[in-house]
């Protein structure tokens, strides 16, 4: 969903952190549309089923300016655990 809201509401949003999410593949039909030089965290775990399609948005959204950042942790599909959202806040500071 935050995907979903920086495409619907590009001026209010200037970063997007997303726990094994991916954007919605028809927006990648409308990359005209696309926000440009935003910020994006991904928090990822390798054993998630969708880990490929958010290497996939992370190439997509820096071929837009995007600045991206990608934290890792165990687990699969799953949300990660407290000490990773530390990681990402930390990161969010010193990049947006």
């Amino acid at each position: 969903m935050s995907h979903a809201f920086a495409f619907g509401s590009p001026g209010k949003v200037a970063a997007v952190v997303t726990n094994c999410g991916i954007i919605n593949r028809g927006f990648l039909n409308y990359t005209q549309y696309y926000p440009r030089n935003k910020t994006v965290l991904f928090i990822a775990s390798p054993a998630d089923f969708r880990y490929a399609e958010m290497q996939q948005d992370k190439a997509y959204l820096e071929a837009l300016g995007w600045k991206t950042g990608w934290l890792e942790f165990a687990g699969g599909h799953a949300i990660a655990p407290p000490e990773t959202y530390e990681q990402a806040a930390g990161w969010l500071e010193r990049n947006t």
